[in-house]
């Protein structure tokens, strides 16, 4: 079954991204990027019309919102349920990579004004209308507990209209304490028709070393279908599908920013075509080659040739 015309809604925070950072020739790369909302940007890229993909976030009524308000437009993704307050700003965040392209982050976003998502009645009315809602861990870790509650029992109550795809992007600076972590990102899993999950992250989350041991947890989940991203080893699918693809391993990375943001973006288009959760694996690994080519979260777009776009197909899966 194929969801063309499917009308996707990725919740998150928007932030501006410093890339490329020289302080010898005193210089750096500006750009726009968010975890799910990089995914937003990938899906609207490789589905165009196919698909409304909107974003939902709160911005401020400065400069930087500005800046991103309209960028987020340019990449053809619906900018109309953003909504906006005078009272804070946008995030920052900054890139290092090592000489293997691995990327570490430094983060200014204390006053941030996405952390007032679902402070208030109108954004859970933004969500109505939508078949399928992307969010992440990180969208659940920025807001306040009550907000983060009520969100969390409203995606419990709609998830026999709505599909939810989640992926647990675990950053533990952002939790309270890792009880809170656990139990939230247990709750989302167990609510969602696909959800995506780090093994680093998870190790870090559980305490687990033992990759069979998080397998084993991820097959309780109760998520549909799990896919647990492995770094270099690759994907592993758990539930309604089971396998272990095997792909060839990503050479001469620049910058991993974006690896599993942009994977989940090539999954979720090849499922919404209608393809098996294997192919959308394969076409998961396609994009994140590419974007792991460039350095910041958003490649340039004629990175993303053909061989990335998924075409319609029969999911047997």
């Amino acid at each position: 079954m194929s969801y063309i015309r499917a009308r996707v809604l990725c919740v998150g925070e928007a932030m501006v991204e410093l890339s490329n950072t020289n302080f010898a020739t005193n210089s750096t790369s500006i750009g726009i990027a968010g975890d799910t909302l990089n995914t937003a940007i990938y899906i609207k890229r490789l589905l165009g019309d196919q698909v409304v993909v909107d974003y939902l976030t709160v911005l401020g009524v400065d400069f930087y919102s500005d800046q991103i308000l309209n960028y987020i437009a340019s990449e053809g993704v619906g900018t109309e349920k953003i909504r906006r307050i005078s009272s804070s700003g946008p995030g920052i965040y900054a890139i290092s990579t090592d000489k293997l392209g691995e990327r570490s982050f430094s983060y200014w976003r204390d006053n941030s004004a996405a952390k007032t998502l679902f402070g208030r009645s109108v954004d859970f009315e933004s969500m109505l209308g939508y078949d399928f809602i992307y969010f992440s861990g990180i969208s659940l870790a920025i807001l306040a507990q009550r907000a983060r509650d009520d969100f969390q029992r409203w995606v419990t109550d709609k998830r026999g209209d709505i599909s939810f795809f989640f992926d647990s992007n675990y950053r533990k600076t952002l939790w309270l304490n890792t009880v809170i972590a656990q139990s939230t990102i247990e709750k989302a899993l167990r609510n969602s028709t696909i959800a995506f999950a780090s093994l680093d992250d998870h190790k870090q989350l559980t305490g687990q070393n033992n990759e069979a041991s998080i397998v084993n947890g991820l097959k309780k989940s109760g998520a549909t279908q799990v896919v647990l991203k492995r770094g270099e080893d690759g994907p592993l699918l758990i539930g309604k599908t089971t396998a272990n693809p095997s792909f060839e391993r990503i050479k001469n990375v620049v910058d991993s920013t974006a690896a599993g943001d942009s994977f989940n973006a090539g999954f979720i288009a090849s499922y919404l075509q209608g393809h098996s959760y294997l192919k959308c694996a394969e076409h998961g690994h396609m994009l994140a080659s590419k974007v792991l080519q460039y350095p910041g979260a958003v490649c340039p777009m004629s990175a993303m040739r053909r061989d990335t776009q998924p075409k319609k197909g029969a999911r047997s899966g």
